[in-house]
């Protein structure tokens, strides 16, 4: 018995300070995945952000496919990602990060 292939389309919201995320899933339609899994692809240009918020118990992982982008947390943590890196990061304790965009020359 062969599966159905379905298209997942990405929900497009605005988050933060000129930010835009499309969010794959988990979305209203899309919400059903364990372990949790957050599929975004965002869009900001500086000196937008994403506002302060907190991240606790996941691991994340980011790949720039463009611009230049700073994570900072409120432990003194603070990592610059550039185009075609990637940036680990395992949030065991509770943190609060606020995410910029930044120009990359």
């Amino acid at each position: 018995m062969l599966k159905e292939n379905k298209k997942i389309i990405a929900v497009e919201k605005p988050e933060g300070d000129g930010a835009i995320v499309k969010r794959l899933f988990p979305n209203v339609y899309h919400n059903h995945f364990d372990p949790f899994v957050l599929i975004d692809e965002f869009f900001v240009e500086a000196p937008n952000e994403f506002a302060p918020h907190e991240h606790s118990g996941f691991e994340a992982i980011s790949y720039m496919l463009g611009g230049a982008f700073r994570h900072e947390d409120n432990q003194g943590g603070c990592k610059l990602l550039m185009l075609a890196k990637v940036l680990f990061i395992l949030r065991l304790q509770e943190q609060l990060v606020t995410l910029m965009a930044c120009r990359s020359g």
